[in-house]
């Protein structure tokens, strides 16, 4: 637990360098995953395992960002486009990565994921996705970019409904996520992913908001 909590002080410290020097410019960003999850209070600063620091921005502001991590001291990581890494000043700590996204699997158009981040986030300190990109991403990012489905995927998913249900109307945020789902294709994917989720946490996802994502048609 010590070890997670020192890799996230350092993980957690270095975003904040990079969102004070990105609002110097008037650069904008998003935290996703593991680093939204522990901005929120989803999870302690100790209990969630970070490893790196998933960020999206515009894609119109990747040249921008590519100079200013430079200027914080990172560097281009090896057959990556969009990840860098920054030496730790403590002995044996692993590197400091950054992650760059400037788009997602779940979300095509783009200017739609930040115009419903902006109007749904405005409490955060570092802002996050809406609630419903928020669920959609964390449920179809392993199983599309990994080829699998990892527990921490189910873990971090219930600990986020939990979360989410006592900030707002449970039926509306099922509606709002499953139009999402439909206009950008993505039930096969999500199916099984909250499959899985409703058969372990049935309390945070039932039979009846589970048949909204089950494909249909030629979906299946």
């Amino acid at each position: 637990m010590n070890d997670i909590l020192a890799r996230n002080i350092l993980l957690l410290g270095a975003l904040d360098e990079i969102s004070e020097a990105a609002a110097k410019k008037n650069l904008k960003l998003i935290l996703l995953k593991g680093a939204a999850l522990l901005a929120e209070g989803v999870y302690g600063p100790s209990e969630r395992e970070m490893t790196d620091l998933d960020l999206l921005i515009r894609p119109t502001d990747e040249k921008a960002f590519d100079f200013l991590l430079a200027g914080l001291g990172f560097k281009p990581m090896e057959n990556s486009s969009q990840a860098y890494y920054r030496p730790s000043s403590l002995s044996l700590a692993p590197p400091v990565i950054v992650d760059l996204h400037t788009a997602l699997w779940h979300e095509k158009n783009t200017s739609a994921l930040w115009h419903r981040a902006a109007r749904a986030r405005e409490d955060m300190r570092f802002p996050a996705l809406g609630f419903e990109d928020q669920v959609l991403h964390l449920a179809s990012h392993t199983l599309l970019n990994h080829g699998c489905l990892k527990p921490r995927t189910l873990e971090d998913l219930a600990r986020l409904l939990k979360f989410i249900y006592r900030k707002t109307d449970r039926s509306g945020f099922w509606l709002r996520a499953s139009d999402i789902a439909a206009g950008e294709k993505l039930k096969p994917a999500l199916y099984p992913v909250f499959t899985r989720l409703s058969n372990a946490h049935p309390a945070l996802m039932s039979a009846k908001e589970l048949s909204a994502f089950e494909p249909r048609g030629t979906e299946k």
